[in-house]
């Protein structure tokens, strides 16, 4: 699910509208409007740093993942730590111009933590699943 929603949403905050198409402009500006996201929609210079993060460093890191939990690769345990306290990092200020804004209701405001707050939920889920256990896969696959 990441790799679709970050090349043709997440993107949206940091490449020009003209690269996408015209459906997925039409989605980003559904998004922005129905669910007042300023940051998608005023796109902060802060803001395009942490997309540009998404694109050149998670996005090649989800097909490397894919690879290793495909073919059950220990070695994939250091990089998704850092994967995973990265995008809980990265969450931090997105969170905090939510809960601190003035121009959102209490209920945008829950609305976007909700959007949100499931790629702080899972990661730190996962996070702390993955530091529990020093062997990610432990039978039926050979290690490199």
């Amino acid at each position: 699910m990441g790799i679709p929603i970050t090349i043709c949403v997440d993107a949206q905050g940091l490449v020009p509208m003209k690269y996408f198409p015209e459906q997925l402009q039409i989605l980003g500006e559904y998004y922005v409007r129905e669910f007042k996201d300023e940051l998608m929609g005023q796109r902060p210079v802060w803001f395009q740093s942490v997309i540009a993060c998404e694109l050149v460093l998670q996005l090649p890191f989800f097909f490397v993942a894919i690879y290793a939990f495909w073919k059950g690769k220990n070695w994939i345990r250091g990089p998704l730590i850092a994967y995973l306290a990265h995008v809980c990092t990265t969450l931090v200020p997105i969170v905090t111009t939510f809960v601190t804004s003035e121009h959102l209701s209490t209920t945008e405001m829950q609305t976007l933590l909700l959007v949100y707050g499931t790629w702080i939920v899972l990661p730190v889920w996962m996070l702390l699943l993955v530091l529990r256990t020093p062997q990610l896969f432990v039978k039926g696959k050979k290690e490199d």
